[in-house]
């Protein structure tokens, strides 16, 4: 079946032709869409939100995942809500399979399914709000999600994943020199990137030092931060504490006093770049250039732009940086404190995602505990045994 494509700019002037008496914005939002578009497409997720937060009772963290799913897909489709289609799900599947390292787990392809479904269910069951639609825009709302084209995931549940690797101590390294020699390029050149730069780098320095989530790095607030009166060299930034996946509620601390610094520097002199009177949320740490929270999508890019740029083979990503905490952090905390730290529930799920010992390494260590035993029993090991 032919893919019924409409295009940004279709979208926009079939608005302005059924809705001339709407008042239009000469300004675009975030998705790229301006005039009655932007206005009811505000209308829409703002009911969708309450609706997840007032009748569906979601805590704050499931709600604002469900926000991002939507806001994600609204970025790919590049359409309003009432021109998708059931042919824009796998395809925005297959593309999240493609731009994520080792493809989509399981989990978030459901995730995603599910929120969009949730938001289907919301505007297909409210009739006034059907009518508005096609009254507005002459089109009739259809289904984007169905038992047809949300099977897609299934496919993926017996397939192993594959690992995320580490950065080493040499690609991290270029990785922050990458960065800091981009921003110093933008401010050189007074380009506008130079503030969003800035705070991607200390977001892939306060991701690496937490070993957070994607999720719970762009919804971080200032009072998620706790000091540690046993090591003050922190200040106020030693430790985080999260409720990350499965509400599970934790803390993670920091082991290099040097982010403290790192934060300083940027709440006094980036991240009063991002506010003005219309912003919300003054707890926030890390905000959009439209005020509100950085999507993961963002960030994602970014990532994957400045590792290209530093000549790193791998593909940089968010869950990397967490990665690359528990593998620095297995040899000063050893696998049940890296577990604590990084938040698993089990440590089993430490061993099995995180810990991947060097076999040479593991010989070595064979070789020298044969060499104590021996010792330790009064004789001189074999050859063998050495």
């Amino acid at each position: 079946m032919k893919r019924n494509m409409v295009t940004l700019r279709e979208a926009n002037t079939l608005a302005e032709k059924q809705s001339p008496q709407v008042e239009h914005l000469d300004s675009e939002d975030a998705f790229g869409f301006k005039g009655a578009v932007r206005i009811h497409m505000e209308k829409l997720l703002g009911l969708f939100r309450r609706h997840m937060r007032g009748t569906r009772s979601n805590k704050e963290n499931s709600l604002e995942r469900a926000m991002s799913c939507v806001q994600t897909f609204i970025r790919f489709t590049k359409r309003p809500i009432w021109l998708w289609t059931k042919e824009d799900l796998p395809a925005f599947l297959e593309h999240k399979n493609e731009t994520i390292a080792g493809g989509a787990s399981t989990q978030t392809q459901a995730g995603y399914i599910t929120y969009l479904r949730i938001l289907q269910n919301f505007l297909m069951t409210d009739l006034g709000l059907r009518n508005e639609i096609h009254q507005k825009f002459g089109v009739q709302l259809q289904e984007w999600v169905d038992p047809t084209n949300s099977i897609v995931i299934k496919s993926k549940r017996n397939k192993r994943k594959k690992l995320t690797h580490a950065l080493s101590d040499d690609e991290f390294t270029m990785l922050m020199d990458e960065f800091s020699a981009a921003i110093e390029l933008a401010f050189q050149s007074n380009s506008k990137a130079r503030y969003p730069l800035a705070r991607d780098k200390v977001m892939t320095l306060v991701a690496y030092s937490y070993a957070l989530r994607v999720s719970e790095l762009v919804n971080l607030h200032l009072t998620n931060f706790r000091p540690d009166k046993r090591y003050p060299q922190f200040k106020q930034f030693a430790s985080v504490d999260l409720i990350g996946k499965g509400d599970y509620e934790g803390s993670t601390h920091a082991l290099d006093p040097s982010i403290a610094e790192v934060m300083e520097w940027y709440l006094e002199f980036i991240r009063p770049a991002f506010q003005d009177q219309d912003t919300e949320d003054l707890d926030l740490v890390f905000y959009s250039q439209q005020g509100g929270p950085v999507t993961d999508e963002q960030f994602r890019r970014r990532l994957l732009e400045i590792g290209q740029q530093a000549g790193i083979k791998k593909r940089v990503t968010p869950h990397m940086l967490r990665r690359t905490n528990a593998t620095d952090s297995m040899d000063l905390l050893g696998p049940v404190g890296t577990q604590k730290n990084i938040r698993h529930k089990n440590v089993a799920t430490t061993y099995d995602s995180y810990y991947r010992p060097d076999p040479n390494d593991y010989g070595r260590d064979l070789s020298n505990a044969i060499g104590r035993v021996a010792a330790l029993r009064g004789r001189k090991p074999s050859e063998n045994e050495e």
